[in-house]
């Protein structure tokens, strides 16, 4: 059903439209979260309404130790923080904002600085959408200086790209 899923995105029909059905009840119907539940989700997120997309997310993160400490943890977060990408990109500030609100409850461990730049990098998307844009850029550029040092120019490079696509409608209005 994933990979179904997934190929949905390149190539939909409606036949398609059930397969995330069968997938939405299978995650809702989840009582204990494996690693493989929550990259499932985090593969398929894109397929799902926002208040889906929130509430699932929600769900997954309650699996979650209030100090992350562990791979399942950093696999939590990675797939929570895909998900306030995906809700970002489609602009949904008030559920965007409850994400992000929830998130910034966790004590990050420095162990978990991948994730934690990510966050403040999707607050610094949220700040320029929904606040102050010149304070956002600002941020911005530093989170990117940050990560072409700790990672590589590729990568701040695609986070760049992840901030254009998820202004995009901004620019346009």
């Amino acid at each position: 059903l994933n990979l179904q899923l997934i190929a949905n995105e390149f190539y939909p029909s409606a036949a398609n439209k059930n397969i995330a059905d069968e997938m939405l009840d299978y995650f809702f119907s989840l009582n204990i979260w494996t690693i493989f539940d929550i990259g499932l989700w985090g593969n398929v997120v894109t397929n799902f309404s926002d208040q889906n997309v929130y509430l699932i997310t929600t769900e997954i993160l309650s699996e979650m130790n209030e100090m992350p400490s562990n791979n399942k943890d950093r696999i939590i977060l990675d797939s929570a923080l895909n998900s306030l990408s995906v809700l970002l990109k489609r602009h949904n500030r008030s559920l965007a904002k409850k994400l992000m609100d929830r998130l910034y409850e966790y004590e990050f461990p420095k162990y978990f600085m991948y994730q934690k730049t990510a966050l403040a990098f999707y607050q610094c998307i949220y700040r320029y959408l929904w606040e102050d844009s010149a304070t956002a850029v600002r941020e911005r550029d530093t989170i990117l200086a940050t990560v072409k040092l700790l990672y590589s120019s590729e990568e701040a490079e695609s986070w760049m790209d992840d901030f254009h696509t998820a202004i995009k409608k901004k620019k346009k209005a």
